[in-house]
Formats: structure tokens, C-alpha cells, sequence
């Protein structure tokens, strides 16, 4: 039996917000409602905080907020932009991602006495940190030469260890709860291909037709091939005994994505299923309404190149360096110009998005 609660991002572009689910009394709850970006949202070991990315003070900042959407605050006002939390096993830190000096590292904040270190400076895109449950690592994932592989880092001394090795991006690791496994996500079959970390509006937001969710023995290097099936699996984190893995999935050609569970020793697939009329009546979220419906496993062939790739592709090479720069107002006022030029936006279906990060405890 599948239990224990998830929080997760769900909403349209540029307005997510975070919401609670409990997975044995099927109860959803909305924890933030306002029009900014809030996302990846990440449970305190205790259970009783959660951290998560938020747009609203104007700028990207890491902000905390009780369990029940109570007395949120920011963590990083006084930084550029920050964002992608992970909290040490003790509960007194968290670690996350910024651009401080004036390139992507890993960074991690004393919550009581208010220190921060800085924990990597190399040139590379530091990204998704996740804190191992002995305290002593952090894996993350980076972008070192022409390959974005998971790494780990030694609190300590600092040193790192490189975990996967592929052509293809590594990315979103995730410890198993007794620290033997990493879960991450892949994008393996494109062997011969040179990837730029974010290189496309379309891959960040979206992903590619060939993400899947692999997993890592630490002490071996054994891989495992968790999803197959075309289309974009992502955002994947382990039920607190071990025994799943729950992930975001849709069809590289909409952006519909549903919140999926994977029983590890199995391999089964069961997707999460929310009550409508809470959906419906309660929330009046329309968008999770579609985080029920199945996947169409007759899905036509997704063309390689297209006039909206071409689009996608230049505009994410220009709005990458403004990131920092992004509010809730601008990402909508961009989007307004894009989708009044190019009608296909809504023809390819990238509105509307609907989960995204999540976290299980």
C-alpha cells in the first residue's frame, strides 16, 4: 500500500503553487495561492516545514513555510537568486542553488545562526542538490565540458566524486532513504548528440521525449532503467521505506504532466489519483483535473524539427542569461508576445503545465 503525504508544484505558467497530499485519506490541500512561481517544494525531516522556490517577493528567493501553508517567510532576500532547497538530515540546514558569484554553485544556509557557505566554485552549472541521510554528501548534478553528469560532494572536505559518466544528461538526483541508491533522471539514448545544460526554452520547462528514471548503486555502479516508455519522466523522489518512486510524466508533445509511482523491486506503474470533487469544489484548480487523465499510448510520432523548435530554441538561448531577472509579470508578458505571434503555441498544447517538482514524506 502506497502511503505517507507528497507536496508538490501544479498550475499554468508563470502561477504554480504548492499542494499537499495525503495519500491515505486521498485529502489535497492548497498551501500558497497568489500568481507568482512557486515551486519545488522539499519536506523537512521532521515533517513540519516545508522549503520551496517562489517568485513572489519579485526576484527568485528560497522561502519556508510550516507544513499547513502557515507563516511563510524568505530565506535568501538578501541574495541575487536562489532557488532548488534541500535540507540536511538534522533539519538545521538547507542547501540550494545561486548565482552569488556570477555563476550557478551549491550553497548551504545555518538556519538558526544564519551562515552561509559556499560549497562548490567550479565554472560549471551546479544544480539539483540533495542531501544524503547521513548528513556526510550532497549529490548534485553539473554540467563539466560537454556532458551534465550527478556528482557527489564531501561536506567536509569539499572533494567530489563523479557518479555517472554518459554522453547524454544526468540530472535530478535523489538518495534513497538508507543512502544506497540515487535516483536520477536521464536522457540516455541520444548517444552522439553534445548537450548544453538548459540549452532550450523547451527542455526546462518541458523536457525531452527521452527522459527516463534510472537509479545508481553507490557501492557498485550497477545502473537500473526504471521508465521506458516515450515521453518525459522526471522530478523523481523515493517513498520514505524505499519501496517507490514517485515521478512526473507526460508525452513530449503536451505538457499535461500526472504524478506516476514506481514499485522499485517490480517495476510497476501506478498513477496517483486525485478525488474531483475535490479538485473541482475545494480548490477550483481546474488544471489538476487533468493530472487524472490517462496516458494515450497511441501517441503519433513527435517531429524531430519543427518551426516551433527552431522558436523555442532561440528564444531559450536569450532568456537564459535574464533568468535572475525574471518576475511573475515579465515571464507572462513575454508569454503574451510569443503566443500572440505564433498561434501555434497553443496548437503544440504547452499551456497548460500541470505538476512539477515534488517531494514525499
Amino acid at each position: 500500500m502506497i502511503e505517507g503525504k507528497l507536496v508538490f508544484a501544479a498550475g499554468n505558467f508563470g502561477d504554480f503553487n504548492i499542494f499537499l497530499y495525503d495519500l491515505s485519506s486521498n485529502k489535497l490541500t492548497q498551501l500558497t495561492s497568489d500568481d507568482a512561481w512557486n515551486d519545488y517544494p522539499r519536506f523537512s525531516p521532521d515533517g513540519q516545514k516545508i522549503v520551496f522556490g517562489s517568485t513572489r517577493s519579485g526576484k527568485q528567493e528560497i522561502w519556508i513555510m510550516n507544513a499547513d501553508g502557515g507563516c511563510a517567510k524568505s530565506l535568501t532576500a538578501g541574495l541575487k537568486w536562489a532557488d532548488f532547497p534541500t535540507w540536511s538530515p538534522d533539519g538545521k540546514e538547507i542547501a540550494f542553488v545561486s548565482n552569488e558569484y556570477f555563476q550557478v554553485d551549491i550553497f548551504a544556509l545555518h538556519l538558526e545562526a544564519g551562515n552561509l557557505r559556499r560549497l562548490t566554485s567550479n565554472e560549471g552549472f551546479d544544480c539539483y542538490p540533495d542531501w544524503s541521510p547521513d548528513g556526510r554528501h550532497i549529490a548534485f548534478s553539473s554540467q563539466r565540458g560537454l556532458h551534465q553528469d550527478i556528482y557527489m560532494l564531501d561536506i567536509e572536505t569539499l572533494q567530489e566524486k563523479r557518479i555517472t559518466v554518459h554522453p547524454g544528461p544526468d540530472s535530478s538526483p535523489a538518495f534513497s532513504p538508507d543512502g544506497t541508491k540515487i535516483a536520477f533522471v536521464s536522457q540516455r539514448p541520444d548517444q552522439n548528440k553534445e548537450f548544453e545544460f538548459m540549452e532550450s526554452f523547451w527542455d526546462f520547462f518541458y523536457g525531452n521525449e527521452h527522459l527516463d528514471i534510472w537509479t545508481v548503486e553507490l557501492a557498485t555502479g550497477d545502473l537500473k532503467q526504471i521508465t521506458t516508455n516515450r515521453g518525459v519522466d522526471r522530478n523523481v523522489r523515493w517513498s520514505p521505506d524505499s519501496k517507490y518512486l514517485a515521478y512526473t510524466s507526460s508525452a513530449v508533445d503536451k505538457s499535461d504532466a500526472r504524478i506516476l509511482f514506481c514499485e522499485y523491486a517490480t517495476d510497476k506503474i501506478t498513477p496517483l489519483r486525485f478525488d474531483e470533487s475535490a479538485v473541482k469544489h475545494e480548490l477550483e484548480r481546474p488544471f489538476l483535473a487533468d493530472l487524472n487523465k490517462p496516458m494515450d499510448p497511441n501517441l503519433p510520432p513527435f517531429p524531430p524539427e519543427s518551426k516551433m523548435d527552431n522558436i523555442l530554441e532561440k528564444m531559450g538561448n536569450r532568456m537564459l542569461p535574464a533568468i535572475e531577472r525574471a518576475t511573475p509579470e515579465g515571464v507572462k508578458a513575454i508569454l503574451a508576445k510569443y503566443a500572440a505571434k505564433y498561434k501555434q503555441w497553443e496548437i503544440d498544447r504547452i499551456h497548460p503545465i500541470t505538476a512539477r517538482y515534488l517531494d514525499w514524506k
